[in-house]
């Protein structure tokens, strides 16, 4: 289920649906600590979709490569979307 704020989000920032798909395909997640998962695509991420995708194609992805999406824990419910722009911080 996406929430409102998801569907703005995507919608304000331009990203396609195609690359939610990348982050269903080949995102990593990482618990933020507060009840909520974030999925990104790491550079182990970007390895796996240059063998699977062909590194052309990924290198024409551009700043979608990016992008995270942040969902509760169970998965159940996005909540937003966006573009990095710092590191995603592992514990």
């Amino acid at each position: 289920m996406n929430t409102k704020h998801f569907d703005t989000r995507t919608q304000q920032r331009g990203i396609p649906a195609g690359a939610q798909e990348l982050l269903d395909r080949f995102g990593d997640i990482e618990y933020d600590g507060h009840g909520h998962r974030i999925i990104f695509i790491s550079g182990k991420s970007k390895k796996k979709m240059d063998k699977e995708l062909g590194r052309c194609y990924v290198g024409r992805l551009g700043n979608w490569r990016n992008i995270y999406r942040v969902e509760s824990s169970s998965g159940d419910c996005v909540i937003t979307t966006g573009f990095r722009t710092s590191r995603i911080h592992r514990h």
